[in-house]
């Protein structure tokens, strides 16, 4: 579960080679970000790479600036 998602395009094959020689299936794994930020081309970047779900990013605060954040995700979701 890495953070945001950083790194991930990097990391992913490595992660992949020692799970095999470990004995397990790579196809297996569940590669989920955590906190990430919705933006033009990552969402389909991370399902390029095997990424299997995305956590979002929200905010630590009060009812209406979550909201607001929100519909902004929506928005980017929508778009799909």
């Amino acid at each position: 579960m890495p953070i945001g998602g950083s790194g991930l395009t990097k990391a992913l094959p490595e992660l992949r080679r020692v799970v095999e020689q470990a004995g397990r299936d790579p196809a297996s794994l569940q590669i989920v970000p955590f906190g990430s930020i919705p933006e033009p081309g990552k969402l389909e970047h991370f399902e390029s790479v095997g990424v299997t779900e995305v956590i979002l990013q929200l905010p630590s605060a009060p009812r209406d600036p979550v909201l607001r954040v929100l519909d902004s995700h929506a928005e980017v979701l929508a778009r799909l």
